[in-house]
């Protein structure tokens, strides 16, 4: 169990620390010379029965409120001191606060130097901190009088401790592994080392993790607790951890930063939270407000825009987005402390709701609705509240990153829903069951309606319907409702195009049964189809005669005219298509490394790169091309048993 102290400047707390754990926090000289804790400071006791108590000792003075605040988040437990001599004080007040806007519950209270008071006055002390704590969520916290030099109360403290910690259940998270790092150093012989609490997950000796919001990978060469080394860390423990990995030291690495799993890592500028108004405060809190936002151990500038109300009063909570200076990593459900930009006052605070708000419409009322559903608690309630609001549709990657889940919790939430799970994995989503049959309905009536006005048409485009029945819904997604809209018979995908299941493509019968001669040999060039003019010397068919059907055949989306003198079947175009995205790390390819690793010609090369150009896969950027879209949204597998429903029998149309 990890345990804050808080409170007023020379109260009492590091000795009080030394008096429980015979460890004396302030390691630092000046902290020595001053006689003030500057920053934070750790000490560790093992109690009777083999459990670990871990304190965490803060600074009291006002000037460092930002280190108290590193050092209280991510704590179940504070140690709230406040000395008899001189009762509540302005840092009694605020930290108390603060704590209660991180959402700490328990804790228990300690008189300090009651020798230097009446029993009275000890007694009145007492009563005015119960009734501070009564407005708190440490309303039901225990209070100790003690005498720190002589020992006195250290025992009936120490005893509470070691109950609570028995008894003691951590909030922390499960999930993929997060850790707040409060320390950086080196240490000669082993290099970079961090310090912090674990949050959520565990960690071992070897994982592989990245560092936050800046992204760079780290392996965990050795952890330690306590001063003891350990194979692995779980949440609610304070590990020290030596990592090793390129470009990573303690000069790019800093108290504030997070330690993340290796797909998790998604910094962010923009947060939508819900933050409440202190009390205290002497005025409402407006929009376009530039402030401190405290969230983990950092601490950042940044702006408020109100998002439900134009202001908020003192003691009042609302929604808000906040734009930061520099970029975060943050899940839902994380507490944030406002603070004025003069760093003199705590304003308010809050949790986060969205760690990765968009740029526009902040304020449009569907997204307030969606805001509302992601601020309700858990991750089941905010997702069967989601799933109600406007067309029903919830991106399963970004829920399952907002709310830090394994992707085997995430399906078995899934389940319990009534929904349906549509798109390709990574880029899925989830719609309610009652906005999917609805999809479903209006599919079926939209190609009817189509055939209605276009009796002589193969069907309607699919890239047409997917506008036309949802632009929430990326092609790749939609496809999955037609798979479903198609299931019951009703309905057939024709190349490009989506008709009825009675239409039958009407090709002359002379271009059916070349087709059915020509399609095998496209299957067989795969990547590298035959030219016009090879295809009509091993058919033994004039030139002229093969294009007419290769042109007729395109007009009903079977085959793709990648240049005047070469078709391609969906299924080459996918294994061209797989092999640039394999070539684009991100920052695109060359025209020269395609060609090399495809083995086709520089024309031919440059033809496929501008046919992915056009039919926008690809962008194009000077010399590089970057992916920007689905392969197989763009050139899906539905198209390749398309041809099957070209009867040789039929006449000519």
């Amino acid at each position: 169990m990890i345990i804050v102290t808080a409170g007023h400047i020379d109260h009492g707390k590091t000795a009080l620390v030394r008096a429980l754990t015979g460890v004396d926090t302030d390691r630092l000289a000046e902290e020595k010379q001053r006689g003030m804790t500057i920053d934070l400071g750790f000490a560790y006791q093992t109690l009777p029965d083999g459990q670990n108590l871990g304190f965490v000792d803060v600074p009291g003075h006002q000037r460092f409120l930002h280190t108290m605040l590193a050092g209280a988040v991510g704590v179940d437990f504070v140690l709230f001191v406040v000395a008899a001599d001189d009762g509540p004080m302005p840092q009694t007040t605020e930290h108390l606060a603060i704590l209660d806007l991180l959402g700490i519950t328990q804790g228990a209270c300690v008189i300090t130097k009651c020798d230097k008071v009446s029993a009275t006055r000890v007694e009145d002390v007492s009563d005015a901190v119960s009734d501070m704590l009564a407005e708190t969520g440490l309303a039901e916290a225990p209070v100790f009088s003690i005498v720190t030099h002589e020992g006195r109360g250290i025992a009936e403290l120490q005893a509470h401790l070691a109950s609570v910690a028995e008894n003691y259940q951590p909030s922390h998270a499960e999930g993929p592994f997060r850790f707040i790092i409060d320390r950086v150093f080196s240490v000669v012989g082993s290099g970079l080392v961090v310090t912090g609490t674990v949050v959520a997950g565990r960690v071992a000796v070897g994982d592989q993790l990245v560092i936050a919001p800046g992204e760079n990978a780290v392996r965990v060469r050795g952890l330690h607790a306590q001063s003891k080394s350990l194979d692995q860390g779980i949440a609610g423990q304070r590990l020290g951890i030596n990592l090793v990995g390129a470009y990573v030291d303690a000069s790019t690495v800093s108290r504030g930063d997070w330690l993340v799993a290796m797909d998790r890592c998604q910094p962010t500028l923009r947060l939508d939270a819900e933050i409440s108004v202190l009390l205290s405060e002497m005025r409402p809190f407006g929009s376009r407000s530039t402030v401190h936002v405290h969230l983990g151990a950092a601490d950042i500038p940044a702006r408020i825009h109100l998002l439900d109300r134009d202001e908020i009063k003192p003691g009042a909570s609302g929604l808000v987005h906040i734009i930061l200076q520099r970029p975060v990593s943050a899940i839902c459900g994380d507490r944030l402390i406002l603070r004025d930009l003069s760093a003199t006052r705590t304003i308010g605070g809050g949790y986060v709701i969205n760690p990765a708000a968009p740029i526009g419409r902040v304020r449009a009322p569907e997204r307030l609705q969606r805001l509302r559903a992601m601020a309700l608690g858990s991750p089941a309630a905010a997702l069967a509240a989601l799933l109600d609001v406007g067309d029903g549709i919830v991106d399963i990657p970004a829920f399952t990153q907002a709310w830090n889940l394994y992707n085997i919790n995430m399906t078995e939430l899934i389940a319990s829903m009534d929904a349906v799970r549509a798109g390709p994995d990574g880029a899925d989503v989830l719609i309610s069951g009652e906005c999917w049959r609805t999809y479903i309905g209006n599919v079926s009536h939209a190609v009817a309606a189509w055939h209605d006005a276009h009796p002589s048409a193969v069907g309607i485009g699919i890239k047409q319907l997917h506008w036309q029945i949802s632009k929430r819904l990326t092609l790749a997604q939609f496809r999955h409702v037609l798979r479903a809209a198609g299931a019951g018979g009703t309905l057939k995908v024709i190349g490009a195009h989506v008709a009825t299941a009675n239409f039958q493509i009407t090709l002359p019968t002379e271009d059916a049964a070349l087709w059915e001669r020509i399609r095998p040999l496209l299957i067989a060039g795969g990547a590298k189809p035959p030219r016009i003019v090879e295809l009509a010397d091993q058919l033994q068919v004039p030139r002229v005669v093969v294009m007419r059907t290769l042109t007729a055949v395109e007009r009903f989306g079977l085959v793709h005219p990648v240049a005047a003198n070469r078709f391609y079947l969906a299924s080459g175009l996918r294994i061209l298509a797989e092999l640039a995205r394999s070539l684009d790390s991100g920052n695109g390819f060359q025209t020269g490394e395609f060609r090399d690793a495809s083995g086709l010609g520089r024309n031919l090369a440059i033809e496929v790169l501008e046919y992915f150009d056009v039919c926008s896969l690809t962008r194009r950027n000077e010399n590089a091309r970057t992916i920007i879209s689905d392969v197989t949204a763009i050139f899906p597998e539905d198209e390749e048993n398309i041809g099957r429903d070209i009867d040789t029998s039929m006449k000519a149309s």
